[in-house]
Order: structure tokens, then C-alpha cells, then sequence
């Protein structure tokens, strides 16, 4: 008797010890939720060989303003602003070059300033007016306007572009209000040959005559809200229901590239996919745990504590990625790193930024990334003068500082 009741309780020791452990990780996942339990501070060193900062001309042609993106462009930088204007300067001397076409229905003219960049053609793409795009190289030379042969003349729904592979291009339709069956055009500039995917998943929808207000936003002042990932634009729009509404990221957040892959993630699906003209590929998922926000519950404003992920960048080590949580009520923006290597995640309030460990200045952070893994970001002028003001940095170390006044061009910040 004794001794089954030792052997019962062993077994029941084994039993409790057994239900006490951990699933175990999977090696395609980024476990986000456990990395919000303990925040940490980012270091620049932990991800980057180097940090270049490079203050932009200021002359009476190149004034920036309130900027909504800014790309690295081959040996050039290219910043877009709230004025939609499209600004080219030499990444190494920092001189401005020139604008870069402009709005309108002319030749030579697009329809926002909205560009992305082809790094492997040197090729700048904006946005026509009618169903169109149109080229320019890194020089801000014009090249032409390409037709998009979208199917059923969709193409005025198509939200982002950039390419797949050879000569593919691809457009991805924003499914904003849940109401678009279309997912990707993939066409090829010239040819009238499409490849039009369609959603093969259950999306809740609202109506028009749901809507109560939209309000657009954009440029940096509302990154210190948002993240950086608003710069671009942010639609938000509130329904007749008081508890229902959904937010917009109107950038290209959502695809990226490195080396020779394209990827893609879409909001409300924790999922990253490699993009090939034969479709899709699931590559790594986002373990949001109890942050999980459920694809049929968009519209929903009571989620306080749910996690919208809103842009992605990699290099060849790290995927960084930005979230906000109570997006709704008191949107609160962080940026997250995952190590490749070693599947470690780090997560900080971009308020904290990056710290410049390597050469001491401004926290900062990245806003886009190319094909070879570099990251470009920017600080305001008038940042950088408070920072210079509070600490006094040497000016023979940094001599550009103690020239740059409130009312000059930003600082471009360069990651390798």
C-alpha cells in the first residue's frame, strides 16, 4: 500500500513538473509578448558596424519643411515632403541636387509624391494620375510613364508597388474598410500580361454609410504619436458606431526587401511572406500572445492593449520592426529587434530611440532600408540644435553642428 501510494505521488510530481513547462519556442517565430515583459534600451553597436550623419544643404530651392519620407537612392538621398516635393541630394557631399519632377497631368508630372526606388535599376517610381507610373533615375533625369495593366481597372486601388523579381512588378491593393477581394497585381512594364491574386480569407467589411469622419494625417510632427512609420500618412477613420473605426498606414510599411527577396506582412495578419511571381511563402511569424489582435475584430476600437504592427526594415543580421499599442485611445509607438542568430527580441518606446554608442549622439531611428541592408533615418534640425545646446559636443569632432541653426535642413542618418 505504501508503496503505491509513493509511486502516485511520484507520478503526480512528474504530472505537475510536466504542465509547469514552457512550450517550447519555434525556431520561425518572433516572440514579441514575452519582450514587452522586460523592455530594454537599444544600443547602436548590438546591430550596426556604423552610424553616418550627413546634414542636409539648406539653400532656398532644397528647403525641406515637415518631411514624409526619405530613402536612400544609389550614391543619392532622396526626401519627400509635406509640400509634395521630392528632393534629391548627394549622399556624400550632402549637396542638394535638385527636385525631382513634380505634380501634375503634364509628360513629365505624377500624381503624389510618393515615390519608392528600384535599387537594382537605379529607378525612382512614382505614382500618375491615370493608372500609370511614372520613371525617373537617381539623377532626377525622366524616363517615361508606364501603364499598369491592373485587371477590371483596379489599378486606382492599388495602395504600393515595388518589384519581385527579373522585371516583375507587383502592386498590393490596402484592404482598408475590408471590402477589396484583390490582393497583388504582379504585370510587367510593357506587356499587357497580369497576374491578379485574390484574398482567400474571411475579412470583416464596413460600408460607406458606416463612415462617420476620415481625417489624414501626415509628416513628421505625428511620428512622436505613431512611430515613424506615419510619416508618410495615416488615414483614420471613425464609423456611426462610436466603439468602431480602423487606422491606415498609408506608406509601402508593409513590403521591403533584402538582397535578391521580397517580402511582405499585412496588417492584422502576424505573418511575414517571401513574395515570388508564383505567390506567396509564410517565412516567420510574430507571436504576439495576449497582444494577438484577431483580423475579424479590425474594427474594433476596445483594444488598448492589442499590438498593430506598422513597418518592417531588415538588414542581414536583424528584422526591426515598429508596433504601436492603444492605437485607438493612447497609441503608444516601440520598435522591436530580433537577432536572427540567436532569436533574441529587444523592444523599446521609439521615444527612447536607438543610443548612438558608437559616436554619442542623438537617438534616432530608421525609417527605411534597401536591398544591401543599409537603414536611413533623420533628425530635425531643430532636435539637434537642443541636443547640441544641453550637452555641447566638440565641435572638432562634429564642426558641421555648431552651424546648423532651427531653421535648417535635417540630418540624415545613415545605419551599416
Amino acid at each position: 500500500m505504501k508503496r503505491s501510494l509513493f509511486y502516485s505521488f511520484l507520478f503526480s510530481g512528474f504530472l505537475l513538473l510536466s504542465c509547469a513547462q514552457p512550450a517550447p519556442e519555434k525556431e520561425n517565430a518572433i516572440y514579441v509578448e514575452k519582450a514587452m515583459s522586460r523592455k530594454t534600451s537599444l544600443k547602436a553597436s548590438d546591430y550596426f558596424e556604423t552610424i553616418h550623419y550627413i546634414p542636409l544643404e539648406t539653400t532656398d530651392e532644397s528647403v525641406v519643411g515637415e518631411v514624409t519620407s526619405v530613402l536612400l537612392a544609389g550614391d543619392k538621398i532622396l526626401v519627400t515632403t509635406v509640400q509634395q516635393q521630392a528632393l534629391l541630394f548627394d549622399r556624400e557631399t550632402s549637396k542638394f541636387i535638385r527636385q525631382v519632377g513634380h505634380i501634375g497631368e503634364d509628360p513629365q508630372g505624377y500624381g503624389a509624391a510618393t515615390p519608392w526606388i528600384d535599387d537594382r535599376t537605379g529607378t525612382i517610381y512614382f505614382p500618375g494620375f491615370r493608372e500609370e507610373l511614372v520613371r525617373f533615375d537617381t539623377d532626377g533625369n525622366f524616363i517615361d510613364k508606364i501603364r499598369i495593366p491592373a485587371e477590371e481597372s483596379t489599378a486606382s486601388n492599388l495602395m504600393s508597388y515595388t518589384w519581385v523579381k527579373d522585371s516583375t512588378l507587383i502592386g498590393y491593393y490596402n484592404n482598408m474598410i475590408g471590402d477589396n477581394d484583390y490582393f497583388f497585381t504582379l504585370f510587367q512594364p510593357g506587356t499587357d500580361h497580369t497576374k491578379t491574386t485574390i484574398r482567400n480569407d474571411f475579412t470583416p467589411s464596413i460600408g460607406l454609410d458606416e463612415i462617420q469622419s476620415i481625417n489624414i494625417l501626415k509628416g513628421g510632427s505625428i511620428t512622436g504619436k505613431y512611430g515613424p512609420a506615419a510619416m508618410p500618412g495615416l488615414i483614420s477613420i471613425d464609423m456611426t458606431e462610436p466603439d468602431m473605426g480602423t487606422v491606415v498606414f498609408t506608406g509601402d510599411n508593409f513590403l521591403w526587401h533584402l538582397d535578391e527577396h521580397t517580402y511582405f506582412k499585412e496588417p492584422y495578419n502576424d505573418t511575414i511572406y517571401t513574395i515570388t511571381p508564383e505567390g506567396l511563402t509564410p517565412r516567420i511569424t510574430f507571436d504576439l500572445g495576449k497582444y494577438h489582435w484577431k483580423s475579424t475584430e479590425r474594427f474594433m476600437k476596445d483594444k488598448d492593449k492589442a499590438i498593430y504592427i506598422t513597418k518592417i526594415l531588415e538588414n542581414q543580421a536583424h528584422i526591426f520592426f515598429y508596433f504601436i499599442t492603444g492605437i485607438f485611445n493612447d497609441p503608444v509607438p516601440y520598435v522591436g529587434v530580433y537577432n536572427k542568430n540567436n532569436r533574441e527580441v529587444k523592444v523599446t518606446p521609439t521615444s527612447s530611440g536607438i543610443e548612438d554608442d558608437l559616436h554619442g549622439f542623438i537617438p534616432a531611428l530608421p525609417f527605411a532600408s534597401n536591398t544591401q541592408g543599409e537603414m536611413i533615418g533623420i533628425i530635425p534640425a531643430e532636435k539637434t540644435t537642443k541636443w547640441c545646446a544641453k550637452n555641447q559636443p566638440d565641435n572638432a569632432r562634429w564642426p558641421e553642428l555648431s552651424r546648423i541653426s532651427e531653421e535648417d535642413n535635417p540630418i540624415v542618418v545613415i545605419y551599416q
